[in-house]
């Protein structure tokens, strides 16, 4: 009996009302694969795999007060998970869905997937060697360590499997009243 969650629930009814009935199939069975990704979608002659996965806050997880929090940590738990579980679909698009049941500490907004992608965000500026000083005009955004797609000391690329983080949401449809699901897509450049 298949027990599949919230967030499988969303992503099969994003599917359907967006023109993919009938073409997707719930954890298929792939000739010589040990592994079984959540989704399958065939379209256009293509196969396209999706790893749907919940961010749900972590045992002990302190919501109130002061508290220190990393806003890529739970991400970075996923792409972890999605990474394994397409280590055999390399030749095919990957892409790994992310619902953010309740995790205070996660964000998903495109900034944020792409620091869980390429290395926390930050800035970083120039220095003269000479005097030890700021030079002025220098600092810009960047990302810095910590990215699961490329390597933060040696910037190489370390994962190249995963197509796209895709954001799966819920949105309120104000003429019906109701929920509809959304995405958003995060590609990763390197991919």
């Amino acid at each position: 009996m298949e027990t599949k969650n919230e967030s499988e629930k969303i992503f099969e009814q994003y599917l359907d009302t967006n023109g993919f009935k009938d073409k997707w199939t719930y954890e298929p069975s792939t000739p010589n694969k040990s592994k079984r990704p959540d989704y399958l979608l065939e379209f256009n002659e293509e196969k396209y795999f999706f790893e749907v996965k919940e961010l749900i806050e972590k045992p002990n997880q302190r919501t109130q007060g002061a508290v220190w929090m990393d806003p890529y940590s739970s991400l970075r738990d996923k792409i972890n998970e999605a990474r394994k579980k397409f280590k055999e679909y390399k030749k095919h698009s990957c892409s790994l869905v992310v619902f953010k049941v309740i995790d205070l500490h996660a964000r998903l907004k495109p900034l944020c997937v792409f620091g869980a992608m390429l290395g926390n965000l930050g800035f970083t500026w120039g220095v003269d060697r000479h005097d030890g000083k700021v030079v002025e005009g220098t600092e810009k955004n960047a990302f810095l360590d910590g990215g699961k797609m490329i390597d933060g000391k040696g910037k190489h690329l370390q994962n190249t499997t995963i197509s796209t983080i895709v954001v799966l949401e819920e949105h309120i449809d104000n003429i019906e009243v109701r929920k509809v699901p959304g995405v958003v897509v995060i590609e990763n450049p390197f991919a």
